[in-house]
């Protein structure tokens, strides 16, 4: 009896000292991740935890960086099942920089944005979006809605749920992940990325960038889309439809102004999906893979025939993304966008007579309308006529300020004084 006592009480201590590298190990690890990010933010948590089943955390974290001090990033856990006890242990041994598994999941539970940094990010989108693909855009003359305009919606939210699922494969530098960002129970993002190539000091010292394989964003909207119609078209006193209507052209136009043309089946496949929600999916598929800075120096054109992307609603067919697009995409200032060639327009046999465009010349500094081949309209400030460029200050809607564009002469269908 006594023998058996004795082996128990050995046994929890060989328990109790293998728990102990566990915990230690997560913390030591954690303690020098702190340590890495510390020129760029400041990482707090409460504590730090593993256990044999491969988990390792930390509880309570706050992120700050260093350039916005009082603005943090905070969650109630962060957990990484690095997928064994060996794995764990193995972090008394590895660096920071080192990757701590060759497979890992990892989940945050209750993120939560400061409002100055949710505020930040707001802005940052711009009229693209917060919470969902071109939220506010028709709705009004700002294209995005206000803390009091989720108030109404019920799109308040006060933190979000991440679980990722990472595979690294150390022969070709590459990372296969699936991220899901869950707003319960407002939208959902999921987001799957293989990408080959990521070597962060060849990156560091090269500049050169990893090469995408696979991209596919999904939005889940989860009735939220149905709400913003049904809210923006009693705020304008508008039938829902006629709403939905007026989303589809503001949103056109949007893209119209930074020079994208899109195809009508891709405005379409978006309309279904802004008219009643569902899951709006992008998917790119590269078949030889690009390196991103391979990708920033071809045509626009070019881009996209390099990206091979499809959109597609409530799992339906895949549409091809296909547009036209006013400015070459090389060498060229993306704030000025310049009319190119890349849009063929056929002209019908009675069509009005060619534009002058010496008419254009008498209406330097005068408020005027331009409409092009490809049918978009700009009303602004003429500035100035130079180099075979009709260069304005346009108007565009909800903008606080106007924007300077370029157009080709050879683009512009007539024009005249703005009413």
């Amino acid at each position: 009896m006594r023998f058996y006592l004795k082996l128990g009480v050995l046994l929890l201590l060989v328990a109790a000292v293998l728990q102990g590298l566990f915990w230690y190990a997560a913390n030591r690890w954690f303690a020098q991740a702190r340590l890495a990010l510390a020129p760029v933010a400041e990482l707090d948590y409460r504590g730090a935890f593993g256990w044999p089943n491969g988990h390792i955390g930390i509880n309570d974290l706050r992120l700050r960086l260093r350039g916005k001090p009082a603005e943090e990033i905070a969650a109630e856990r962060l957990t990484l099942d690095l997928g064994g006890p060996m794995q764990v242990l193995g972090l008394l041994f590895a660096g920071a920089g080192d990757v701590p598994a060759a497979q890992l999941d990892a989940q945050v539970q209750r993120l939560r944005f400061t409002l100055g940094l949710e505020q930040s990010m707001r802005d940052s989108l711009n009229r693209l979006g917060y919470l969902a693909p071109f939220e506010a855009t028709g709705c009004n003359s700002a294209a995005r809605f206000s803390g009091a305009d989720y108030a109404e919606l019920g799109w308040l939210q006060n933190s979000a749920a991440v679980e990722a699922e990472l595979r690294f494969t150390p022969v070709r530098q590459g990372v296969e992940a699936k991220i899901a960002y869950d707003l319960a129970p407002l939208g959902r993002f999921d987001v799957e990325l293989v990408a080959s190539g990521i070597e962060a000091q060849v990156l560091a010292r090269t500049g050169a960038m990893p090469r995408i394989e696979r991209l596919n964003v999904a939005f889940s909207d989860r009735g939220m889309l149905v709400r913003r119609n049904e809210y923006c078209a009693r705020r304008l006193g508008l039938p829902v439809d006629s709403f939905i209507a007026r989303h589809i052209d503001a949103v056109r136009e949007e893209l119209e102004a930074r020079g994208v043309f899109l195809d009508a089946p891709v405005l379409a496949t978006y309309q279904a999906f802004a008219a009643r929600g569902g899951m709006l999916e992008f998917l790119a598929t590269p078949e030889a893979g690009f390196a991103l800075s391979e990708y920033r120096s071809a045509r626009w054109n070019d881009q996209l025939k390099m990206l091979n992307a499809t959109l597609r609603h409530d799992r339906g067919s895949q549409v091809p993304i296909t547009a036209s697009f006013h400015a070459a995409g090389t060498g060229s200032d993306t704030a000025v966008p310049v009319a190119g060639e890349s849009v063929r327009v056929r002209v019908s046999a009675n069509a009005p007579a060619a534009f002058d465009p010496a008419e254009l010349d008498e209406m330097v500094g005068q408020r005027i309308r331009i409409r092009t081949v490809h049918g978009a309209i700009y009303v602004g400030t003429l500035l100035e006529m130079l180099g075979g460029l009709v260069r304005m200050e346009v108007e565009q809607h909800g903008a606080p300020q106007p924007r300077r564009i370029a157009i080709n002469v050879r683009d512009v269908a007539d024009a005249g004084p703005a009413e």
